[in-house]
């Protein structure tokens, strides 16, 4: 079985007419065929699209794109000069929070998929999905009060941006299936969309298992 979702982002007026037609299993191959040609007109921004290959019977598989992301976390607040100087102003203003804990985050596309089963002629599948895009979206400062010789500490923590769904469905195989809308405010107002497809190759018993000739 291959499962892949991809992962789009479109505007909120293209995903007003995009989203009751994937909804639609009638109109869902169309809507699709229409979202690959926005794609490729710059229309429509491809986010990720990670591919899983895996059996059916429970077994399960994932894929990952990620970019870690290292950020700090707490702060030490600025000192005061050992060193008096007669150079320096009555009431200084140096110097940031020093950094001493960092968190790593992973950002970017995820893709865990469980086969539980498929029917008998392999028309429709038992899937457990989690499918996860997340981003920075920006940075941002916080300062710390100034002390009486004005001393004032700067640090930045970043904003991230997550979806995510985590699910179970029996859909049907090649065919074009909307599991998550998002409405994002930024970095502009977007939708974000995750379309699953899943295909269902029949092979030889012992086929997986037999030696390479």
């Amino acid at each position: 079985m291959r499962v892949d979702v991809q992962m789009v982002s479109i505007s909120v007026a293209d995903a007003r007419a995009l989203v009751p037609e994937f909804q639609t299993r009638q109109k869902a191959n169309a809507a699709w065929a229409r979202l690959q040609e926005m794609i490729a007109q710059g229309q429509a921004e491809l986010l990720a699209w990670p591919v899983v290959w895996l059996r059916t019977g429970n077994d399960r598989g994932s894929s990952e794109g990620c970019l870690e992301d290292r950020h700090p976390t707490e702060y030490t607040p600025p000192m005061i000069p050992q060193t008096i100087s007669t150079d320096l102003p009555p009431h200084p203003v140096w110097g940031s929070n020093t950094p001493t804990a960092f968190e790593t985050r992973n950002t970017g596309a995820m893709l865990d998929v469980t086969a539980v089963k498929a029917a008998g002629d392999g028309t429709e599948v038992d899937l457990a999905i989690v499918s996860e895009f997340s981003r920075r979206i920006r940075t941002h400062e916080w300062r710390i009060q100034r002390s009486p010789l004005g001393v004032e500490g700067v640090a930045t923590q970043p904003d991230f941006q997550t979806s995510k769904v985590d699910t179970s469905l029996w859909l049907h195989r090649d065919e074009p299936s909307l599991i998550g809308v998002f409405l994002q405010s930024e970095p502009a107002p977007h939708v974000e969309l995750h379309i699953l497809h899943a295909r269902v190759m029949h092979l030889p018993p012992g086929a997986l298992n037999s030696p390479a000739k």
